[in-house]
């Protein structure tokens, strides 16, 4: 079964050279024919972490304590793939404030 989302949309339309998105590296990795098409740049954003909330009296109950420990497994055998230096066309624009202020007008 396929599910259609932002990323897969956006990472397609890279793919078919229709332009640029912003996705997460791990996301690539999941798709294999986006991963031979799709050059990877670094971009001034942190990293993002993945997150597992489980209330804490599941923790010690077999399907989520397996669940976990097979997650926190993954995450520390997992590399991501390749990851190029800035572009200069987004480093041109990354130390530009995103939002500009503008002076309100005065009264006349």
């Amino acid at each position: 079964m396929s599910c259609i989302t932002p990323v897969n949309v956006g990472s397609a339309l890279v793919v078919a050279g229709l332009g640029v998105c912003l996705v997460p590296a791990l996301t690539v990795l999941a798709a294999d024919h986006a991963r031979k098409a799709v050059r990877l740049d670094e971009i001034n954003l942190e990293s993002r972490r993945i997150v597992a909330m489980v209330p804490s009296q599941y923790l010690r109950i077999a399907p989520y304590s397996g669940f976990q420990q097979a997650l926190q497994d993954a995450g520390k055998s997992i590399r991501l793939p390749r990851v190029e230096p800035m572009p200069p066309f987004i480093s041109g624009i990354a130390s530009k404030p995103l939002l500009v202020p503008v002076a309100p007008e005065r009264d006349r």
